[in-house]
């Protein structure tokens, strides 16, 4: 995979050599085969060597080199049909080695972030749900040999080297590094496998450590090869791994960073396709803000978390000698200024979500079947944030990504000692507070019927019916419920019911609920019922409460 430096939009930026990003503009009613005509006549003065097409996005291979990215970007641009063109940007994976925690005690060191992050608390509670898929986008995973072929979305298995990573856990994406995919989902340089470790490590085998989610399945995409990713890279990744998950939530966990600056991308004007491409995903998407050690803003894709509700831009912290957070090395928040298409100077503001421990945390590496290893950074960070995010759809999928990245935020823990801009510089809503986090997700009870089913009917004339209906937390958590009605027989155009029966049952802890309710209907009574159904339930000291109305016809 070539990666070159050139001139762009007056900007010079690293990007892969020969490809690009076109999308075109599309309406509902488009077929396959319009955006497939449209693609390809946007490309018809364009010497192509392959076009990989997913809907009114392609991905284009040029067919030499003295064919321009940066002047063919800017030709197709001018298109009418053309949404945008944009290079593929070149990405990369960053950790560092950290100082030793001298000041904690030996047996703290390798354990501190997950005591800091009271985690043995949360897993009284909540450890992962099987309707949650996370994504690990990086170097790949540590394995053995086979002893059958790795096939896409398949189980890993017995392929994992590593005995802290539970095989039966693990699906296979694919390796984007190449044209087409393919399987090859080996690390090499371990950076994947320490991502694994800290968001997926199992639990309860005495061995080494303990991951943030020992349940949810974790599919594995490989993106990076010779110290490169790109963007296009990551968006299919993005792809696959939400058509693998089907009606399961997602969190993607991305710590990679462009190569280039913020100030030099969004210096082109023309970041927001980039931004586009993430945001459409039905998925949360933690990604880490980059290790500048305080010397840069934050690093796309985190960089622009603040226009797209579905990512998280994530940093590090560290505790002091007296165990006071601190932020670590990342890269800070700020803005970055721009000339819009119109000529018009603009700022872009490059946003912290938030801040997770990146020091010295002990993972999983990719030496050997029992190998660990120390790494210090804001990809460490992230991999503890996606964690969290899993374990919060796991306890309600019913939550958008953007309603889970707000309830992230809103659930942190004050940097002390630091005035509010300078927190927000440098952790943005604040640490992370997986305790917090999750006592606010709202729980999800759902009702398994869509309305409440009225069985009136008139059997040898007499004259009682039932309502039934039930309802069910979303992963059979225990909630205390309490369901309120009336049912009102009612004559024709008349605001007064001819009868009207109410009731109250109240049923405390219990993760399912069917009732079947016993109503009286007056003999004469016209043929239309009305009831009306109120069901509230509690959980975690949120309360929801919902009305269900339900009419039915009398024959």
């Amino acid at each position: 995979m070539a990666i070159v430096k050139e001139l762009w939009q007056g900007q010079r930026l690293h990007f892969r050599d020969r490809h690009l990003i076109l999308r075109v503009h599309a309406n509902d009613n488009d077929s396959d085969t319009d955006l497939e005509t449209r693609i390809n006549n946007a490309l018809v003065p364009i010497p192509v060597d392959s076009i990989r097409r997913r809907g009114a996005r392609a991905y284009v291979r040029l067919r030499d080199s003295n064919t321009t990215v940066p002047d063919t970007v800017d030709r197709l641009n001018r298109m009418p049909d053309v949404r945008y063109a944009i290079p593929d940007l070149a990405m990369e994976p960053g950790s560092e080695v950290g100082d030793p925690l001298d000041h904690l005690p030996s047996n703290e060191q390798w354990t501190w972030a997950l005591n800091f992050l009271q985690m043995h608390s949360v897993w009284t509670n909540e450890r992962g749900r099987n309707n949650v898929v996370v994504g690990i986008i990086d170097t790949g995973i540590t394995l053995q040999q086979c002893p059958t072929p790795l096939t896409k979305d398949s189980r890993i298995g017995e392929c994992i080297r590593h005995e802290d990573l539970d095989g039966d856990r693990f699906y296979a994406g694919q390796s984007y590094v190449t044209t087409p995919p393919t399987m090859d989902l080996q690390d090499s340089s371990g950076h994947g496998t320490k991502m694994a470790g800290i968001i997926a490590a199992k639990e309860q085998n005495s061995k080494g450590i303990l991951g943030m989610n020992h349940t949810s399945p974790v599919y594995i995409c490989k993106v990076v090869q010779g110290g490169w990713a790109t963007h296009n890279m990551i968006i299919d990744a993005l792809d696959d791994l939400i058509e693998f998950a089907g009606d399961r939530k997602v969190v993607a966990n991305v710590s990679l960073n462009y190569s280039d600056t913020t100030e030099n991308i969004v210096g082109t004007g023309k970041w927001q396709p980039y931004i586009e491409e993430l945001s459409e995903k039905n998925a949360v998407i933690c990604c880490c803000a980059g290790n500048s050690n305080g010397t840069e803003l934050v690093r796309g894709p985190a960089a622009f978390a603040y226009y797209s509700p579905n990512v998280v831009s994530v940093s590090a912290m560290r505790l002091d000698s007296s165990d006071k957070p601190i932020p670590y090395k990342q890269n800070y928040g700020g803005t970055a200024d721009y000339t819009d298409d119109q000529g018009v100077n603009q700022t872009a503001v490059i946003d912290v979500s938030l801040a997770a421990p990146g020091y010295q945390i002990y993972t999983t590496d990719n030496n050997g079947t029992s190998s660990y290893a120390t790494e210090t950074g804001t990809s460490e960070a992230t991999a503890f944030v996606t964690g969290l995010v899993s374990l919060m759809l796991g306890r309600n999928p019913d939550m958008s990504p953007g309603q889970i990245v707000q309830c992230l935020k809103n659930n942190c823990r004050e940097l002390p000692d630091y005035t509010a801009a300078e927190a927000r510089k440098w952790v943005g809503s604040g640490i992370m507070s997986p305790v917090a986090a999750l006592k606010n997700v709202k729980w999800s009870v759902v009702l398994l019927t869509p309305s409440i089913t009225l069985n009136l009917e008139r059997l040898r004339d007499e004259p009682t019916g039932t309502i039934a209906f039930k309802v069910k937390s979303c992963a059979d958590i225990p909630f205390n419920v309490r369901v309120e009605g009336d049912f009102n027989i009612y004559r024709d155009n008349s605001p007064r019911p001819l009868r009207k029966e109410e009731w109250t049952i109240v049923n405390y802890r219990t993760p399912a609920l069917g009732l079947k309710l016993r109503v009286v209907y007056p003999r004469g009574a016209p043929d239309v019922a009305h009831g009306l159904v109120k069901i509230s339930w509690n959980a975690s000291g949120g309360t929801e409460m919902v009305t269900i109305n339900g009419t039915r016809n009398i024959f």
